[in-house]
């Protein structure tokens, strides 16, 4: 009799003990689930506002079309505007080595000095800032020569010869009164430093500038003014 009480005793605590097992995994389960989709609907939102999918596709947003095509419509506008400079700029050039004082070699030195040997800034400006120095060489040169002219001329080539100690080509140069132009291509930008004493060929007023061409070319460009004593360099910016 005891046998049998024990036993029915020892079933119902093991049902009860499985109904609470039982009832308590569920409620962990739906805790553990209500925990993760709060963590879903929280975070999501921030993920949608800093990358919206909708800016991948530009068809589902004309404004980023309209903004494409102002910009490509601005660089157009600035192409353009640089081009007219250019073309402008080559028309001034042309105009000023056309003018009559670059007809001989008495009147060509006016283009750069004063009647006080003041030089003028804006002739030398023009003359090293344009597309085509060759262009004022080749002026020059279609000047009479004069005696003073040729032995600068050879004294420039005598220069280039036994003065400069790196390789250089494409050498044009030309005089014409006390003017000199000399241009050529070089091939180490430290020679910068070297090129900067040129007019010590004879005793100048001396301007030079350095450039690249369009082939990535270091090109040289000089204008030389003759002069009694180069310590008496003025410049007049008018």
């Amino acid at each position: 009799m005891y046998k049998g009480s024990y036993t029915a005793i020892f079933i119902c605590l093991v049902i009860l003990f499985i109904g609470t097992f039982y009832y308590y995994s569920q409620k962990v389960n739906n805790d553990v689930t209500i925990a993760n989709e709060n963590n879903i609907s929280t975070d999501t939102p921030a993920l949608k506002s800093s990358t919206p999918p909708d800016l991948l596709n530009p068809s589902k947003h004309p404004s980023l079309k309209e903004k494409k095509a102002t910009q490509k419509k601005e660089t157009l506008v600035k192409n353009t505007v640089a081009e007219t400079d250019a073309h402008e700029g080559d028309k001034s050039y042309k105009k000023f080595l056309n003018q009559e004082k670059f007809r001989s070699n008495i009147t060509v030195d006016s283009v750069y000095l004063d009647d006080s040997e003041v030089v003028q800034q804006k002739a030398i400006f023009k003359s090293l800032i344009n597309n085509d120095f060759s262009l004022l060489v080749e002026k020059l040169d279609s000047i009479k020569e004069s005696k003073q002219a040729f032995e600068r001329e050879m004294k420039i080539q005598h220069y280039l010869t036994n003065s400069l100690d790196f390789t250089h080509y494409n050498e044009k140069y030309s005089c014409a009164g006390k003017v000199c132009a000399v241009t050529f291509i070089f091939e180490n930008k430290s020679n910068k430093k070297q090129l900067e004493s040129f007019g010590d060929f004879d005793s100048n007023f001396s301007f030079g500038n350095f450039s690249i061409n369009e082939s990535g070319e270091n090109v040289y460009k000089g204008v030389f003014i003759k002069t009694d004593d180069p310590s008496k360099l003025a410049v007049s910016t008018k």
